[in-house]
């Protein structure tokens, strides 16, 4: 878990949940992984090669080389809130990481504070 400054979006904590699992996956032996996601924006984002947004950027060039290095990866949006287990899991953790301490060499975007 890692816990991300308070001002930090939605959006912000999705794409760095998802760049963490990414970084998870590259240190695995398996050549093949779906990242499951509730956060539909972030989907469609990662779905956007020309970008500009940083944090999907960053997500696309580790998925890129993971990609050149044969591995796959595959992104899977899920609704939100009808009882997925996995998503309630995931939403409970999230919940907890958010009562902790932000880790500090976390960067919150500048979208985020004026955004």
């Amino acid at each position: 878990m890692w816990s991300l400054d308070p001002i930090s979006s939605i959006f912000t904590a999705e794409c760095y949940a998802i760049w963490q699992a990414l970084l998870f996956f590259a240190l695995s032996s398996s050549l093949a992984c779906s990242i499951v996601s509730d956060s539909l924006s972030v989907i469609s984002s990662i779905g956007n090669n020309f970008t500009k947004d940083e944090r999907i950027s960053r997500i696309l060039n580790l998925t890129s080389s993971l990609e050149n290095d044969h591995k796959k990866v595959r992104f899977i949006w899920v609704p939100s809130h009808v009882n997925i287990i996995g998503n309630e899991l995931a939403d409970a953790a999230a919940k907890q990481a958010a009562t902790m301490a932000p880790d500090e060499g976390i960067p919150t975007p500048l979208s985020d504070y004026v955004g």
